[in-house]
């Protein structure tokens, strides 16, 4: 719960101190942008998007490979939501 907190903290801020540079970066599609400071949900769509550059930047460090190794697999994620949607469609 308290990682939770802190990590939201932590989008909030980013929102507030570099609206310029998320929007910038940004690669969603909004109808309608209601305020010059961007959502947490955007920032942390640019921060998936900007994960791989970031990742890159630490070379075949161990963190490197850790994360790595943690990365899950589209194909693992696809057979995922393949089992639920049976799982869904049985009940």
């Amino acid at each position: 719960m308290n990682l939770g907190c802190i990590a939201l903290g932590m989008l909030q801020i980013l929102a507030i101190k570099y609206p310029h540079r998320v929007w910038k970066k940004y690669r969603g599609w909004k109808r309608t942008v209601r305020c010059e400071i961007p959502s947490e949900g955007i920032v942390l769509s640019v921060i998936r998007d900007e994960f791989d550059y970031f990742n890159a930047a630490f070379g075949k460090t161990e963190i490197h490979r850790i994360i790595a190794e943690k990365k899950r697999e589209k194909e693992y994620l696809r057979n995922i939501s393949l089992l639920w949607g049976r799982i869904i469609k049985s009940e």
